[in-house]
């Protein structure tokens, strides 16, 4: 789980909010099972609110049980609940064995004097799509890595340049 966002409702600085809300996801890789990923995080969530319970949980004082007791009021329990939003994607591998990665590798060489093929997670749902429907699908990128997905994310374009050349090799092999 990666989480990506926290937010508590307006409160003083010297006060425990009553709810604290925990945005994120989770990027699974391509050889596990979305549904049993699910499942399992649903059981660990489940596991943690059964044994949030007083004098079963490490405490040094009254107030880190984790249940309220306010005079004359019903006791306020801590509780982990989930959401998922949205479907969820499932991870995908490319085939490194394809005529299409061979092509792009020797491509990448031609163009670039070096190839270092490596894999990264993410979420391109349309990939596995794809491969489902008998594509040969890989996936490269010419920008710079230093900067992906930062505040300020850039590339040169003589990388871009670059990546053009590639694709032309592609295209010139499997064309053959």
């Amino acid at each position: 789980l990666k989480p990506t966002a926290i937010s508590t409702p307006p409160g003083s600085n010297n006060a425990i909010p009553r709810s604290c809300t925990v945005t994120g996801d989770i990027r699974i890789t391509p050889f596990h099972c979305l549904k049993k990923v699910k499942a399992s995080v649903e059981q660990y969530i489940k596991d943690l609110n059964d044994h949030i319970i007083p004098n079963q949980i490490l405490r040094t004082t009254t107030y880190n049980n984790y249940v309220i007791q306010e005079s004359n009021k019903e006791k306020i329990k801590g509780l982990v609940q989930l959401e998922w939003i949205g479907t969820g994607a499932r991870g995908v591998a490319t085939d490194l064995k394809s005529l299409g990665h061979k092509a792009l590798c020797d491509a990448i060489y031609t163009v670039r004097g070096s190839v270092n093929p490596f894999s990264l997670t993410g979420s391109l749902p349309i990939i596995a799509d794809l491969k489902d429907q008998g594509f040969d699908v890989q996936i490269t990128g010419f920008g710079r890595m230093d900067a992906y997905h930062a505040a300020n994310e850039y590339a040169q374009l003589s990388e871009f340049a670059q990546g053009f050349k590639v694709l032309g090799q592609v295209v010139a092999t499997l064309d053959s």
